[in-house]
């Protein structure tokens, strides 16, 4: 029987989820009024324990870091308010893992997690088939090569990045939801892999196929080949239907090699604009691959750069873009020297390397290596799927190549450790 009190923190729960798709302010307010219940649960009930958790500890120390570089920072003035706040995302897992655990409503969890991610998925179809959302949100699109759906967040182009992070996540929800049917948990992973797709967010492509792979290693490991090799092939052919039925998409993913956001060498006219012309996979063998020529080249060398510069710990959490601005980033060899500043380096690692140094770096790998350690000893122990989805979310969502938003956002951050904290529920260990 769900008494009153388990009700009221289930609705937390869902609203928690659902506030991931509804903007950063109503995000961090519930995340806030999340947290804060939870842990007057957790003290109203004794639960101590939870407090005593090495993770906890070990991330404590890292906060401890992260603050020291702050304090020792040339922009402390600006950075010191924000990065206090970032000790939200500890207690955010915290909060998680004690919600699922105590209350016993991971179902519910992952439920949720596969009905946003089908409204997410359902609205984004109508988008792209007519050009406009349920809620009237149009396409963005000013090329050929960039037709981009936004779905719900208005003007910001992150559908493909959402349900990258939530794919796994509600691939074990829909199995579990349809009595572990695995036909219908196939479909909903096509679908949401579909609008991921045509969502031509290049990298949460990118990042779905190295999901695939590490998905189709399992199953072979399993010895599932009949089925490993039907979805392969059947995946392989719809994909070609579908590339070659929508140019904008074709030409978006070809855009990896053409222009300047891409890998390669580029060539360009009078203008500065880029020359380059793919019309099929045939002429990517003639691309001479040039990474440090692109915009990601240029953020990733200089955020470098700021690292050799401040080696021990950093230029401050959040200040690649006060250091960036440097004359001394100027003589860099880099082809869009005058675009290489932005509000991060578009790389989780980079950003702690560059921003906490060495220093925040090796205590960051150590206990994420830690991390993966404990959790891949605990599934080989226990085979549990609910967790090795999890697991597996994690492990792509922080792949170290891997294009990326802020490790610090709000957006990154909450679905981050609203994951990691689903993870830790499952394990009785510190």
């Amino acid at each position: 029987m769900i008494t009153t009190s388990n009700l009221k923190i289930n609705l937390l729960l869902v609203f928690l989820l659902i506030s991931t798709l509804l903007g950063i302010a109503v995000m961090n307010i519930m995340s806030f009024i999340f947290s804060i219940t939870i842990l007057f649960l957790i003290i109203k009930n004794n639960d101590f324990k939870y407090f005593k958790q090495n993770w906890l500890w070990l991330l404590i120390l890292f906060y401890f870091v992260i603050l020291l570089s702050t304090l020792l920072s040339e922009y402390r003035n600006d950075l010191l308010l924000k990065n206090l706040g970032l000790i939200r995302f500890f207690i955010l897992a915290l909060c998680v893992q004690y919600c699922l655990k105590k209350y016993q409503n991971e179902k519910l969890f992952l439920y949720t997690i596969v009905i946003i991610t089908l409204f997410l998925a359902i609205d984004s179809l109508v988008q792209y088939l007519f050009g406009v959302n349920l809620f009237g949100n149009s396409i963005v699109g000013d090329h050929v090569t960039r037709r981009r759906l936004t779905s719900i967040f208005g003007n910001e182009q992150i559908v493909g990045s959402f349900l990258i992070k939530f794919i796994g996540l509600g691939l074990i929800g829909s199995f579990l939801l349809s009595n572990k049917n695995k036909v219908i948990a196939l479909m909903y992973y096509a679908f949401i892999s579909f609008i991921i797709l045509v969502s031509q967010e290049r990298m949460a492509f990118i990042l779905l196929l190295f999901q695939l792979f590490l998905i189709f290693s399992f199953l072979l490991w399993q010895k599932k080949f009949k089925q490993t090799f039907s979805i392969i092939l059947i995946s392989f052919i719809l994909s070609i239907i579908i590339f070659n039925s929508d140019t904008s998409l074709k030409y978006r993913y070809y855009s990896i090699f053409t222009n300047s956001s891409g890998i390669a060498a580029v060539d360009y006219d009078d203008d500065n604009k880029p020359i380059n012309l793919i019309k099929s996979l045939r002429d990517i063998k003639n691309v001479t691959i040039k990474f440090e020529d692109s915009l990601w080249g240029a953020h990733y060398l200089t955020a470098l750069q700021i690292f050799k510069n401040n080696f021990f710990l950093g230029s401050g959490p959040r200040s690649f873009r006060y250091e960036c601005s440097k004359k001394k980033y100027e003589n860099l060899n880099i082809n869009y020297i005058k675009k290489r500043c932005s509000t991060h380096p578009h790389n989780y690692y980079l950003e702690i390397l560059s921003e906490i140094g060495i220093l925040g770096f090796l205590f960051f790998s150590f206990i994420l290596i830690s991390f993966y350690f404990r959790e891949s000893k605990y599934y080989l122990q226990k085979r549990n799927l609910k967790h090795l989805c999890g697991l597996l979310s994690i492990f792509v969502n922080l792949w170290p190549i891997a294009s990326t938003g802020s490790i610090y956002s709000s957006f990154n951050g909450t679905i981050l450790w609203i994951t990691i904290g689903y993870i830790i529920s499952f394990s009785n260990k510190n």
